[in-house]
């Protein structure tokens, strides 16, 4: 029963320890994910500010538009159109126009780059969820096997105790029903020796 005890203990701390490096390797991948994502988010604000910087650009790409095409038109309707006016407008409304398009492909280009990051941060959070939802499975688990282990410890060292119990009161009753026989001396000498090499007796 003691060797049982003893395996008992042993794989309790086993698990023990199982569980520890595997709650540690968890925790670890979480906050490597974490700080990965946080990165990220940071990156999609900084992001999100150039694509706000730039909407504000194309509005003023398109007001400039507007206005030198409204010059032009009332340029025209004249009865003895301006040519140098004319020609001025038709400047400032191409300048417009490619400042629009170079403004357009560029918020093309940011929103496609901040939808490409916003999918990966989704997906390190998916992650953080995961490794979280395991680790809460696993500690469950470990705390459960620990529960069952320490629940079996407890009843092996109570049949130990038992037994050391009623070796105990074997030795003590042949002890009181030897005692004063010449013969029986030496056994009597070597009982407490004896009894101090049952398990959990000190001599």
């Amino acid at each position: 029963v003691e060797s049982e005890v003893s395996t008992q203990v042993r794989g309790i701390e086993a698990l023990e320890r199982r569980g520890r490096e595997f709650r540690g390797q968890a925790g670890r991948k979480i906050e490597e994910l974490s700080r990965a994502e946080s990165r990220l988010r940071r990156r999609i604000t900084e992001a999100k500010q150039v694509a706000e910087e730039l909407e504000r650009r194309k509005f003023d790409s398109q007001k400039e538009l507007t206005k030198a095409d409204a010059t032009t038109k009332a340029i025209l309707a004249s009865s003895s159109p301006d040519t140098r006016r004319l020609l001025a407008a038709s400047e400032i409304a191409g300048a417009a126009k490619a400042s629009l398009r170079e403004t357009e492909a560029a918020l093309a280009r940011q929103y496609e780059r901040i939808e490409e990051m916003t999918e990966e941060s989704k997906r390190l959070i998916r992650q953080i969820h995961h490794y979280r939802e395991r680790l809460s499975e696993q500690t469950d688990a470990f705390d459960a096997q620990l529960r069952e282990g320490r629940k079996e410890l407890a009843r092996r060292a109570d049949v130990t105790q038992r037994i050391n119990d009623d070796l105990h009161a074997v030795s003590a009753a042949l002890t009181q029903r030897l005692r004063g026989r010449p013969e029986c001396l030496t056994l009597l000498e070597e009982l407490p020796m004896l009894e101090s090499r049952l398990p959990g007796v000190s001599a």
